[in-house]
């Protein structure tokens, strides 16, 4: 496939394999490579109390059992473009959950090498990963074993074969709601690659349900390899490489839809709507939800049948704009919400909760204000608000965090609340109402 050229795959249903097990505990509480590898020492399970990109100097063996979290944090784990991210060693299991595996760089795998063992992935993102021109795997390479994908996203990454997974012919590999997008594949198979291996028995990639789509024809493969299975309720254009129906999907960009990785959504007239198999959809692991966690089969279209879309994402009916109300939080951890009226420089830090009745997820940071400012912390190339996502009340579900400048407030000294006003990602239109106890300026 062409450098640059856009590729994308929305995975909905594979096959099922048993998660890995947890086991004693460890905690990274700063975010570099020494305090990772500390914690990863004798495997179990480990967590995060910090947010932030750690670079790995050389490739993390993983000769243990273990599971890797980063729930309620924001970690990138990268290989900083000189060497991959992790070996797994044969029969260990490593699952990773919400993590980022980034700019890795490999021969054996840009990201991870599954050597024989039992990778399990679950909402998580894998970008920027490269295993070289002649090389197979962008993002994750396994000679045989298991590898198990549920709810995450892969984008922007390379390999010779197999731009952001390549497989041998005796892995047993299942993808689950899961999204594909911009993947190189040079020689082919730009997202998925199977290729043969000596002494051992094929073992079918299961597609169900599933969006194979490029921007438009380049001669190159979105699948290669043997033993890919049509389960039904595929779409493929407009190569003809991958199982299903040739129509436009017509996706939308790869962007931040809701839930914890970004996402694809259907556009007007897209070809995937209600044409999935609900019994696929009901069908573990899937279980009725989509990547992102919502429920499934909606009547997207409004034609009066909830049937599946084909993808990862679950097309949501068009709703009447009314005002949701969710609560936030104004400096979090502090009670009176004490600020200093003479410090226009200051910064104010404001979370939007997640509750049982408002995910604060689905909150698009680049419509919110705060008391008239907007947020402070931008992105350096294109001006656009940094989204923070972090648990700060300590619930386990994640909220939205905002930093606002007093000086471009239209906060005074005898302020007594404050007013944050934005949108979903659905244009349903947010206000939240919280008190503040301005103290100072003379």
């Amino acid at each position: 496939m062409r450098p640059g050229h856009l590729l994308v795959i929305l995975v909905l249903l594979a096959l099922t394999l048993p998660a890995s097990p947890a086991h004693a505990a460890g905690v990274v509480g700063v975010c570099d490579e020494s305090h990772l590898k500390s914690a990863l020492t004798g495997g179990g399970t480990v967590s995060f109390s910090c947010s932030g990109t750690i670079a790995v100097t050389w490739p993390i063996t993983i000769a243990t059992d273990t599971s890797i979290d980063g729930s309620g944090q924001a970690v990138i784990i990268s290989g900083h473009k000189s060497g991959a991210v992790f070996f797994v060693n044969p029969g260990i299991r490593l699952s990773l959950n919400r993590l980022t595996i980034a700019d890795g760089m490999g021969p054996l795998g840009g990201g991870i090498y599954n050597n024989e063992g039992v990778l399990t992935v679950s909402n998580s993102t894998f970008s920027g990963n490269d295993a070289g021109l002649y090389k197979e795997g962008g993002a994750i390479n396994s000679n045989g074993g298991t590898v198990t994908v549920s709810n995450s996203t892969f984008y922007g990454n390379k390999a010779g074969m197999g731009g952001a997974i390549f497989a041998t012919a005796g892995t047993n590999m299942t993808i689950t709601n899961s999204t594909f997008a911009g993947n190189i594949g040079v020689y082919g198979g730009s997202s998925i690659s199977r290729g043969e291996c000596s002494n051992c028995t094929p073992v079918p990639a299961l597609v169900r349900n599933t969006i194979f789509a490029d921007a438009s024809p380049t001669g190159r493969s979105n699948c290669l390899g043997p033993a890919i299975t049509d389960g039904g309720g595929n779409l493929s254009y407009p190569e003809s490489s991958c199982p299903g129906i040739r129509l436009d999907p017509v996706l939308g960009p790869l962007q931040n839809n809701g839930g914890p990785t970004p996402t694809m959504a259907l556009g007007a007239g897209s070809a995937a709507l209600d044409a999935a198999n609900n019994a696929l959809c009901a069908a573990s692991p899937v279980n009725n939800l989509d990547q992102r966690g919502v429920s499934r089969p909606i009547d997207g279209d409004g034609n009066g049948t909830a049937i599946c879309d084909i993808g990862a994402v679950e097309q949501q009916p068009a709703e009447a704009p009314r005002l949701l109300l969710p609560r936030i939080d104004i400096k979090p951890g502090s009670e009176l919400n004490t600020i200093n009226c003479g410090n226009a420089h200051g910064v104010i830090s404001v979370a939007i909760l997640t509750t049982d009745s408002f995910d604060a997820t689905t909150v698009d940071h680049r419509t919110v204000t705060f008391a008239g400012a907007g947020e402070t912390h931008l992105e350096k190339q294109t001006g656009q608000a940094i989204r923070h996502e972090e648990d700060v009340d300590g619930d386990g579900k994640t909220d939205l965090v905002f930093h606002f400048r007093l000086g471009s407030t239209r906060l005074t000294c005898e302020s007594t609340l404050a007013l944050l006003v934005g949108d979903t990602f659905s244009a349903q239109p947010i206000w939240g109402i919280g008190s503040v106890h301005m103290v100072g300026g003379g």
